[in-house]
Formats: structure tokens, C-alpha cells, sequence
């Protein structure tokens, strides 16, 4: 028994002994372990310390960078901006100095030139004066804004006629068409139309004869006085039966009935032919002619109501000769030089079918250039070359005659007979009032006034 608590003692001793060994070798290596651990952990705790901070300075490097580039692209925009203002300036102090070494102020030519190369929208710089007879007052004055709206052409400009849009001043509610005035006020392109705004200033410089005296040079005047169709100058002669077409005949300006006598065309194919009593060959033709020239017309002619497509007013234009004609209801002049095709100037505007209509053509072969009017304004105007000569009408009857309310055809295409001639570009509700020959090309007061005198002739 002794023997086995002796040998049970020592075996737990050598267990102990054993354990306590184990343990401090455990402890030993787990120290060892830690102490690994903590060098290790301050290693790499120093190293992410030492990425972090690198990163840190990285960033604030960057940033930094960053705030140099913003500051510098904002320098950079500024500057930009600068210089687009500065770009800004330069352009407009050019415009100006451009305006005004171009523009002679006194000079109406430069002026209308200039004003007519605006696009829409567009202003001339600074106020200009311009003095020209009125063709046109398109709103009368009114009583509330003291205001009047009218057009003018400068003497020499009559294919650039400009408009005072609501002028006011000395004179605007007594302007009227054939006066003299001087307007003064910015100048601009009004959805094409080259006006002087709202706001210019007017003042009448010459009044118009309140009774406008005859025209001067007249070498052909047709009247229908007395039931008879006459030329009170000689240049031409109807032959009786044209007279047969003469009546009263009720007509309209500005909305008035009036009753006087014309020549009426109920039906297509009634026409009045005139025969040229002084021209026998070309070459008397030709010293009617072949030189500056004006032609007149005072009718109405309701163009919808049937006719050619082409109705001829006033004229003789068989492979030569000239004439006033429509062509869907807008007034022409065509006149052969040369050789075909014909050379023409159309109106912009279409005739009325209720009113009256004034037209002129004006041939000047001294200038080179041939305009027509509508109810005293000009309308267009088409140059041609000044050396060619007038081409008299083909046949001998086309060149001794001139027609009213259709055309002959001498090569007898279009069987339309009447009175022994085949006529062509009918008209088929037509009257005329007047017709007149002048022996050079009118002015542009001239035909205002030949206006008036037409308009009194019916109104009295």
C-alpha cells in the first residue's frame, strides 16, 4: 500500500512537473508570438501611417492643383470674357466709322443706296434727311395722333421710292399727292420696306397747285366726249363704228359712284382701232418712237370676268411695235428693240375689279431705262441697252394702228374677226376713260399730276 501511494505521489509529481513545463513552454511561445505580433503590427501600422499620410499629402497636393487650375481657368474666362467684350467694341466702333464714311448726309443717292441694302430689321445709324414729291398717302392724318403716312420719290430715284411711316410735323394734315416734302428721321428696312420710322418729321417745301395745270408735250389724247371716240391731238383716227361702243357709264374712285362717258366693252372681242394718220412707212415709225416717250391709261377692267389670259389696254404689238397690257390682272409695258424677245416692265400690284386704274409708261431711250406707275406711284422699272432701236410692228396694218381693248393679229392665229382685223389679247369687261401719247418720258411729279387730272376729270 505504501508502494502505491508511494508510486501514485511521484506520478503526480512527474504530472505536474510535466504540466507546469508545457505550460511555460506554451507561454514562452505565445510571448514570443505577441511580441511578433506587436512589432508586426507597429510595422505595418507605421507603413499604412506612412500610405496615409503620403495620400494625405497626395490629396492636398491635388486639391491644391485642383484649386490652381480652377483659379487659373477662371483666370483664363475672364480673360475670354474680356476679350469678347473688347471683340464686342471694336465691331461696333468699325460699323459706325463705316456708316458714316459711306453715307454723305447730303448726298440722297448714298443714302437711298444704303437703305436699301438693309436686311429686314435693320436701321441706317443716326436720323437723315430726304426731300421728294408724294406719290402716295397710304393712311390719311389722323386728328388723334397728329400723325400721316405717306410716300415719297426723290427726284432721279423713282425706282427707290421711300415711306414716312407716321410722320409729323408742318403740313401733315394738309399733304397730299404732288407736294413737296422734306422728311428727317431714322431710316429702316420694314419687312421690305424701306421706310423712315415712326416718330420722323416732315414739312411741305413746295405745295402742289391746287388746280394742276395740263401737261405739256401731249401727241395723243383720246376723249369721248359727245358720244364719239376722239383724238382731240390728230394722232390718230377711229373709224365710225368704234362710236357705237361710247356711253355714260357709272365708275368708282375711292369707294364713289361716278357717271361719265368712256369707251365699254361688254363682250370679248369689241375693240376700238385707231389708225396712225401720220405714219406711212418704218421710217415714220420710227421718228414717232425710236426716242423717249410716255403712254397713259385711265380704265377699268374687270379681268376676272373672262377675255385672254394677256388683255391688252392701249396698244399695237404684233412682232414689234409697243404697248400697255395685263397679265393676270397686273398692268405692263412691252416694247420690241432690237429683236424678240420683248422687253417689258410689270407692275407689282394687280389692277382694281371695282375702281379705276391709272397707269403710265415712261420710255426713256436717252437713259436707257423704262418705269411704270400705278395710280401715281412707282411701281418698277427695267433697264435695257440705249443703243437699240425701237422694231416697228411686222405688218402694215400693225404699224399704222393702235387698238383699245385687244391687239391685231397680223398672222391671223386666233380667227377672232371684228370689223375686217382678227384680234387677239381680248378683253371682255373693259372702259376706258382716257389715253394719252407724250413725246417724252414723264417725271415722277409729272405723273402724280397726270394723276390728279384724271381723278378731277370724273370727280369733278
Amino acid at each position: 500500500m505504501k508502494k502505491i501511494l508511494a508510486f501514485l505521489l511521484v506520478a503526480i509529481m512527474v504530472v505536474a512537473l510535466v504540466a507546469c513545463n508545457g505550460n511555460s513552454g506554451t507561454t514562452t511561445t505565445a510571448t514570443d508570438k505577441v511580441e511578433t505580433t506587436e512589432v508586426t503590427t507597429v510595422e505595418t501600422t507605421a507603413a499604412q501611417t506612412t500610405e496615409k499620410t503620403t495620400t494625405e499629402v497626395t490629396t492636398t497636393a491635388e486639391v491644391t492643383t485642383a484649386t490652381e487650375k480652377v483659379t487659373t481657368e477662371e483666370t483664363t474666362t475672364a480673360e475670354v470674357t474680356t476679350a469678347t467684350e473688347k471683340v464686342t467694341t471694336e465691331e461696333t466702333t468699325t460699323e459706325e466709322t463705316t456708316t458714316a464714311v459711306v453715307i454723305d448726309p447730303n448726298d440722297p443717292s448714298a443714302i437711298l443706296t444704303a437703305a436699301y441694302a438693309l436686311a429686314d430689321g435693320e436701321a441706317l445709324t443716326g436720323e437723315f434727311t430726304l426731300e421728294g414729291v408724294v406719290t402716295k398717302v397710304g393712311t390719311a392724318y389722323s386728328e388723334q395722333y397728329k400723325n400721316v403716312t405717306f410716300t415719297i420719290v426723290v427726284e432721279g430715284e423713282e425706282a427707290r421710292p421711300i415711306d414716312a411711316y407716321r410722320a409729323k410735323g408742318e403740313g401733315a394734315d394738309t399733304v397730299k399727292v404732288g407736294d413737296t416734302v422734306k422728311v428727317t428721321g431714322k431710316i429702316k428696312n420694314y419687312k421690305g420696306t424701306i421706310e423712315f420710322d415712326s416718330g420722323c418729321t416732315m414739312v411741305i417745301t413746295k405745295v402742289a397747285q391746287e388746280e394742276p395745270q395740263e401737261l405739256t408735250g401731249i401727241i395723243c389724247d383720246i376723249d369721248f366726249k359727245g358720244g364719239k371716240i376722239v383724238d382731240s391731238k390728230g394722232l390718230l383716227t377711229f373709224p365710225t363704228a368704234a362710236n357705237e361702243y361710247v356711253d355714260n357709264y357709272s365708275v368708282y374712285v375711292d369707294g364713289t359712284k361716278y357717271k361719265v362717258p368712256a369707251f365699254v366693252v361688254f363682250e370679248t372681242g369689241t375693240a376700238a382701232i385707231g389708225t396712225i394718220n401720220s405714219v406711212k412707212t418704218a421710217t415714220d415709225y420710227l421718228n414717232l418712237f425710236n426716242k423717249d416717250f410716255s403712254m397713259e391709261v385711265y380704265y377699268f377692267n374687270n379681268n376676272t370676268s373672262g377675255g385672254d389670259s394677256i388683255q391688252a389696254i392701249f396698244c399695237s404689238t404684233e412682232t414689234g411695235g409697243f404697248g400697255i397690257a395685263e397679265n393676270a390682272g397686273k398692268p405692263y409695258f412691252t416694247i420690241l428693240l432690237g429683236k424678240t424677245p420683248y422687253t417689258s416692265v410689270s407692275a407689282t400690284t394687280t389692277s382694281s375689279n371695282t375702281e379705276l386704274t391709272h397707269v403710265v409708261a415712261t420710255f426713256s431711250k436717252s437713259e436707257g431705262v423704262m418705269r411704270i406707275y400705278v395710280n401715281g406711284a412707282f411701281e418698277a422699272e427695267t433697264k435695257f441697252d440705249s443703243s437699240l432701236n425701237v422694231v416697228p410692228p411686222n405688218t402694215e396694218n400693225t404699224m399704222k394702228s393702235m387698238i383699245v381693248g385687244a391687239d391685231i393679229d397680223g398672222d391671223k392665229n386666233m380667227n377672232h374677226e371684228h370689223n375686217g382685223e382678227y384680234l387677239e389679247f381680248r378683253t371682255a369687261d373693259f372702259q376706258l376713260l382716257d389715253a394719252k401719247i407724250y413725246d417724252h418720258a414723264l417725271t415722277a411729279e409729272e405723273v402724280a399730276t397726270a394723276f390728279q387730272l384724271d381723278q378731277k376729270a370724273v370727280t369733278g
